[in-house]
């Protein structure tokens, strides 16, 4: 499968730049003061180049992983990361209720008091923990991307790292958000901060306009390691350090 050799190869990479990190510690620890300033930059450089993998899904037909598979209803809305006391399932639960047609997936491992409470909704599916090499797969199968507000994080404004995983699939994406935070992507993200706001946020972000996956996938792409690296590298040279 395509998307298992795609994995595969960043795995390998990211094993690779694992290596060079160590590698760096080893000269570092071994010339220690001898290397200059440039140096320090240049060496640094080996381990970032070997994590340039950038974050793209390619289009196409997807096979249907196990985690989704003989699922309930039409409309496939999943979410990924773990289901604890600290996630907020009120509004999920609000949205389950008055659209039974839909099925609500939640991919990652659940607590016992978690699950207990999801307990009886027939249309709220635990898969427990996904393959990763599943989750692309799993993430393309899904009609819409969503994300549930963590009780531990009221007033972050940190975005979760499963968002741009979310961009990068070019689905469209709806979210219970702080109130008190501004939304971060408001053109991207259909956000909302209660239960009747996220049953709103599912319905606009099915019926969105579909250009906004291709908008997903460059945001996603401009945020990879590859653009990243690119951004210090003309860092370094403006500064003189190339």
């Amino acid at each position: 499968m395509l998307l298992i050799g795609i994995f595969l190869t960043v795995l390998s990479l990211t094993a690779a730049g694992s290596l060079g990190v160590l590698l760096v510690l080893g000269m570092k620890k071994l010339f220690g003061k001898r290397l200059g300033a440039r140096w320090n930059y240049l060496v640094w450089l080996l381990p970032l180049a070997l994590y340039l993998v950038p974050v793209y899904l390619p289009q196409g037909e997807h096979p249907v992983p196990p985690a989704l598979q003989n699922l309930p209803g039409r409309v496939i809305l999943g979410r990924v990361g773990a289901v604890t006391g600290k996630v907020d399932l009120e509004s999920l639960l609000y949205a389950a209720r008055r659209r039974p047609e839909w099925t609500f997936v939640l991919m990652g491992r659940a607590t016992k008091p978690a699950a207990q409470q999801l307990q009886g909704q027939d249309n709220i599916i635990l898969t427990g923990p996904v393959n990763s090499l599943d989750l692309p797969d799993c993430l393309c199968r899904c009609d819409v991307l969503f994300d549930l507000a963590r009780l531990d994080r009221r007033g972050s404004d940190v975005v979760p790292p499963t968002i741009y995983e979310y961009f990068a699939a070019g689905k469209p994406v709806a979210a219970v958000t702080d109130p008190n935070v501004p939304d971060p992507y408001p053109q991207l993200i259909h956000s909302a901060y209660d239960g009747a706001g996220f049953l709103r946020a599912c319905r606009d972000a099915l019926d969105e306009d579909p250009s906004l996956s291709a908008q997903r996938r460059a945001f996603a792409q401009q945020s990879s390691w590859a653009e990243r690296a690119a951004q210090v590298a003309s860092i370094f040279e403006a500064v003189g350090l190339f």
